[in-house]
């Protein structure tokens, strides 16, 4: 019952405000990947070939196939492994200057499950 609560204001919240994700074209899903893959690997070394989220060291997992588009936004998800616990993690991705950049990570499941239902948008 809670999700489907969950939904209805995600539905609600997105009418209300104008928000509207659309799947991203093919050349941008690949570059928004790509993106994500350099900026997941950068902080894997940087973090001893773990990702640290919430405090806990997890492994990453795979970086899911699906680019959703809102405006100049582009945003796409990965998973990681600690134990028998799977993380998700958003990136959000802007296109400057010709380049995909990561802009934002944010927290968004564990055992799929939401921690965090913010929408994060750039102009906040």
């Amino acid at each position: 019952m809670r999700t489907k609560g969950l939904i209805t204001i995600t539905i609600l919240f997105m009418l209300l405000f104008g928000i509207s994700l659309v799947q991203a074209d093919d050349v941008d899903n690949k570059l928004v990947q790509e993106a994500m893959d350099n900026y997941v690997k950068g902080k894997l070394s940087l973090q001893g070939g773990h990702y640290e989220i919430e405090g806990v060291k997890a492994e990453f997992d795979y970086l899911h196939s699906g680019v959703k588009e809102d405006g100049s936004l582009f945003v796409s998800c990965a998973d990681f492994k600690a134990g028998n616990d799977v993380y998700d993690i958003d990136y959000y991705v802007k296109k400057t200057d010709g380049k995909y950049i990561v802009v934002k990570e944010i927290f968004h499941k564990k055992n799929e499950k939401p921690v965090n239902d913010v929408l994060w948008q750039l102009n906040q």
